[in-house]
């Protein structure tokens, strides 16, 4: 079974496992930081963004009794892109309202031209911003945008899809999901790339 290729992750459903062995990416992103050998993933919940490029990101979500890790594969025509990652809590999910003026995370966007007068959708996404990462060189990963950001469908509503890549650090990846105009709800992962050779999948 060819991991790296699109049309096995397409073809899973909920109640398949995935089984993550790479005891790498579990120690970053189990909370505990503890090392196991493996952990079998049940699929409690499938997310497809579809973007208008014909690019397909697929979010493979796990029980509330699991850690706290989201299967990402990234669907580009045939061969598939694999990543893990986990939902932040800085900011945690919620609206783009929240997320600024509850949250107080305005790092996620550029400055608007008239602080006293701008609309909320207006917002840019920040093309850098810093994180505090010990393992990261003098204790700061930077973060820039990789790629442009990606507009399309989340299962069937609009939502938008921004990347962000550090060089070094823990967790050196980021996707920012937002789904819907406006005031869209947004969800921020921070993770890794995982090889083809550290997952597994059985069919329920």
């Amino acid at each position: 079974m060819d991991l790296s290729k699109s049309k096995i992750w397409q073809e899973l459903k909920k109640q398949d496992i995935i089984s993550v062995s790479d005891a790498q990416t579990l120690s970053k992103l189990l909370a505990d930081g503890e090392l196991v050998e493996e952990i079998d993933l049940v699929i409690e919940n499938i997310q497809v963004f579809r973007a208008e490029n014909g690019i397909e990101y697929r979010f493979f979500e796990f029980s509330e009794n699991d850690p706290n890790i989201v299967i990402v594969t990234v669907c580009v025509d045939e061969d598939a892109i694999l990543r893990a990652y986990f939902v932040s809590d800085d900011p945690s999910p919620a609206t783009r309202s929240n997320i600024l003026n509850v949250q107080e995370c305005g790092w996620l966007f550029e400055p608007p031209e008239d602080e006293a007068n701008f609309k909320l959708d207006e917002l840019a996404y920040r093309g850098q911003f810093d994180q505090a990462d010990d393992t990261a060189k003098n204790g700061q990963a930077v973060y820039n945008q990789d790629g442009a950001m990606l507009t399309g469908t989340l299962d069937g509503d609009f939502a938008s899809l921004q990347e962000w890549l550090a060089d070094d650090g823990i967790n050196p990846r980021v996707i920012l999901l937002e789904v819907g105009e406006e005031d869209g709800f947004m969800t921020f992962y921070q993770g890794c790339d995982v090889g083809a050779n550290d997952l597994n999948v059985l069919r329920s």
